[in-house]
């Protein structure tokens, strides 16, 4: 039997990879976990609720709402935030 906030946890890690974004300068597609687990991973705003992506293949940086307001957006851009640095405090900086 799982808990809820391991529940809640898949939910969002699930959300973050199945969700899609396309850079508007390169075209290339990835999700909000790519960008932060890999083109945000020296950055300390990647766990302080950063409003942007920034993409894996170029390095641009754009904003992850395209000018929309969205509650549930920012709220799970704090939870995602929250993961991270939670993983980060777990595991270090270290990869693999």
């Amino acid at each position: 039997m799982t808990e809820p906030w391991e529940e809640a946890l898949v939910r969002d890690v699930s959300k973050a990879t199945a969700e899609i974004y396309e850079c508007p300068h390169c075209h290339y597609r990835f999700s909000i976990f790519q960008s932060r687990g890999i083109a945000c991973v020296g950055c300390r705003e990647a766990v302080f609720n950063c409003p942007n992506l920034r993409c894996p293949r170029c390095d641009f940086e754009f904003r992850l709402d395209h000018g929309k307001s969205d509650v549930g957006d920012a709220i799970f851009t704090r939870r995602l935030s929250s993961f991270i640095r939670k993983d980060m405090k777990n595991f270090g900086e270290r990869f693999g």
